[in-house]
This record gives structure tokens, C-alpha cells and sequence, in this order.
């Protein structure tokens, strides 16, 4: 798994990068792909907002087949 920091390329021979552990915002990713000749392709943006989720609890244990009786 890549580690993202801000200002520092990450660069990979994979088609794909996983990412994992971003904090919530939003964040601005940027692809400059590099072929075996060293030509670069012109950046491509792609901007992504990281949201958290909430859990909503039943305020108790759930037992099957038991319904919501606990």
C-alpha cells in the first residue's frame, strides 16, 4: 500500500495504487503516467472527498432469531 504525502509523488510500475487510511476532507490527486522512453502525459486531476461514516447502534446485542429482544 502507497503512503500519500502532499507534495511527494508516489511512483509505481502498477496500472493501481491503493489507498487506505486517508483522513476525511477532501483530497486532490494528480496522475502523470511515464512510458519506457520517459515521455510524460500531461496530468490528469481527479479530486475526491473522504467522508466519515456513522454507525448507528440498536442500543443492544442482537441475537438471531430472536428479533430485536436480545
Amino acid at each position: 500500500m502507497a503512503k500519500f504525502a502532499p507534495g511527494h509523488p508516489v511512483v509505481t510500475p502498477e496500472p493501481f495504487v491503493v489507498v487506505d487510511g486517508l483522513p476525511p476532507g477532501v483530497h486532490v490527486f494528480t496522475l502523470v503516467v511515464v512510458d519506457d522512453d520517459g515521455n510524460q502525459s500531461q496530468p490528469a486531476r481527479a479530486v475526491v472527498q473522504v467522508v466519515q461514516r456513522r454507525v448507528v447502534g440498536t442500543g443492544g446485542p442482537r441475537v438471531p432469531g430472536r428479533g430485536d429482544r436480545g
